[in-house]
């Protein structure tokens, strides 16, 4: 709750005029092909579908809006790993496809924000997630080895607005046109191992990390941000260690 108007009598006035709530439904359903073998591969596939759905009152927002946003996914995971005598080279591909929707309303008319009662955000979004990646394992000395890796990362969503673009009445809520963002990456990853003994190690790494912004920050948007472009987030992560199992 916003700790300036928790304790004010208008804002627990409010409270009364809405039934405030919160309520999370999670489902997920998955099947998985697992250690099968192909041509010498050994092979790991998992398919699933999962359905989300967030219902809350917004008590942080002093005009009380309600948000209740659905999302309906099917996802494909598949891997294979191979062992030639240099080490150990994997494959595999994950894949997500996402129909969601948002509704975001008002339930009664909140003067002292200039929030009309209604609809603030409608909107639909398909989300498309495709990211192939390759690791190997390469095999120096006895005790050296040398891992490398790659990622690309494909996303893409397709937002659709199914209400009036722009300005919600004379509130501070403001609604995109159509539109569709697409975010592509290449993270690479690098490590050298040294094995002391059977247990124990000392280690140098390097790994990129790459992530999308989501669909409530890309499409939630206020009068001031309408025209904002929003980047996603990456980071470089490098390490030195010493290990033992």
């Amino acid at each position: 709750n916003n700790p300036e108007v928790a304790g004010d009598q208008k804002f627990l006035d409010k409270l009364d005029l809405v039934d405030a709530m919160r309520q999370f439904d999670h489902n997920r359903v998955s099947l998985q092909w697992d250690s099968y073998r192909v041509a010498g591969i050994d092979l790991s596939t998992i398919a699933y579908i999962r359905n989300t759905r967030n219902q809350y009152t917004a008590t942080w927002e002093n005009n009380l809006p309600h948000n209740d946003s659905q999302q309906n996914t099917f996802g494909l995971m598949h891997k294979g790993v191979m062992n030639p005598s240099w080490g150990r080279l994997i494959y595999g591909i994950d894949g997500e496809v996402t129909q969601a929707t948002t509704l975001y309303t008002q339930q009664f008319e909140d003067i002292d924000n200039s929030v009309a009662q209604g609809t603030i955000y409608d909107y639909d979004v398909d989300y498309l997630a495709i990211s192939p990646y390759l690791h190997s394992d390469i095999e120096l000395t006895e005790d050296v080895t040398l891992s490398a890796g790659l990622r690309y990362d494909i996303n893409e969503y397709q937002y659709t607005n199914n209400t009036d673009d722009g300005q919600y009445a004379a509130s501070s809520y403001s609604r995109p046109a159509d539109r569709s963002d697409n975010y592509n990456h290449l993270s690479p990853k690098l490590a050298l191992n040294y094995a002391l003994s059977e247990k124990a190690m000392v280690y140098a790494r390097y790994a990129n990390a790459f992530r999308v912004p989501s669909a409530s920050r890309l499409y939630s948007l206020s009068t001031s941000n309408i025209d904002f472009s929003l980047a996603p987030e990456t980071s470089n992560t490098y390490e030195i260690g010493y290990k033992v199992d």
